[in-house]
């Protein structure tokens, strides 16, 4: 099954970067919203790095998809269409 690989990592040292101090569970809480709304067949699957620390809050298409990087959860409306464009292909 496709999904989207949201990373949710909250590091213990709030000076190092990570995705979930960044909001990584927001936008995974606000995508699987979205996607259940629009009934879409896609997974949201929460996980502890991708390993893009600096560049966070990071998700991932899978397999192979596109990686998204800088997000932030009230602008989601690209991830959407990339979500709609991959489960399409």
């Amino acid at each position: 099954m496709k999904k989207i690989v949201i990373c949710t990592n909250r590091r213990s040292n709030p000076a190092q970067p990570s995705c979930g101090a960044r909001g990584g569970e927001e936008i995974a809480d606000r995508l699987q919203q979205q996607i259940a709304a629009q009934g879409l067949a896609i997974q949201v699957e929460c996980f502890p790095c991708l390993g893009r620390c600096d560049q966070g809050p990071n998700a991932r298409l899978a397999p192979g998809g596109k990686f998204f990087c800088h997000l932030e959860a009230d602008h989601l409306d690209a991830v959407m269409a990339e979500i709609r464009a991959f489960i399409a292909d």
